[in-house]
């Protein structure tokens, strides 16, 4: 199993856009060619005990941006 942060488009019909974009940790499944099986509940935030651990988790948020976002419901890649 492995994991990292993403960006996720939850269905949310009050929006204008009709979803709402936030950060979770995804988890994969490392014998089922990686695919994403579970996607935390909630969106997620940046802490950290010293600022080192705290530039750390952030430079983990900023490589979600480097990769598709993913759907909630289905954890597949949807085009933004």
């Amino acid at each position: 199993m492995s994991w990292n942060y993403r960006i996720v488009r939850r269905n949310d019909p009050l929006t204008d856009s009709g979803y709402w974009l936030g950060i979770y940790e995804a988890y994969y499944d490392d014998a089922n060619d990686g695919a994403c099986y579970a996607l935390t509940e909630k969106t997620v935030g940046i802490e950290g005990e010293t600022m080192e651990s705290l530039t750390a988790e952030y430079r983990l948020f900023a490589e979600a941006f480097e990769k598709p976002v993913l759907d909630y419901e289905t954890r597949q890649e949807v085009s933004e």
